[in-house]
């Protein structure tokens, strides 16, 4: 019942609806990524928030962790954190694709905080925060590399 309410609050994104045209992995071509694109490989733990703009409410807030490794990430320990997923993503600009190839049901997508798409993200010290606006709603990711 929850998943249906979140669902019916902000819609998973389909991977046609992009905001900006990025190819989905790094094909070795640096045309394709950002001259000089931060380091950021690593392990990143933090939260997970879906805010819903019209009711200034928090409709999910998760810990999770996640793995960096080139242009690839997964979900850390299954067992402690809600799963992001795991794939490939490329740096654009101030935008990060990601290209998730976990399979996510569409109904419970919110809840288990899937890395999929494109997210605006700063780079400040050890933080990495990611944020993107979707059907009425914006999806934060606050990481603390550890």
């Amino acid at each position: 019942m929850v998943a249906a309410i979140l669902f019916s609050a902000c819609q998973k994104e389909k991977s046609a609806s992009l905001t900006k045209g990025t190819s989905s992995q790094p094909s070795g071509s640096s045309t394709q990524l950002s001259q000089n694109p931060p380091q950021l490989d690593g392990t990143y733990t933090g939260t997970y928030l879906v805010m819903s703009p019209s009711t200034s409410t928090a409709l999910v807030e998760k810990t999770v962790q996640v793995i960096v490794s080139g242009y690839n990430f997964h979900t850390g320990d299954p067992s402690l954190y809600i799963s992001v997923g795991d794939g490939s993503f490329q740096i654009d600009d101030n935008v990060l694709a990601f290209t998730n190839v976990d399979a996510f049901p569409t109904s419970t997508a919110i809840l288990n905080a899937e890395l999929t798409g494109n997210y605006n993200y700063t780079v400040k010290g050890d933080s990495l925060l990611l944020s993107k606006e979707l059907n009425d709603c914006t999806f934060t990711y606050s990481l603390k590399k550890q």
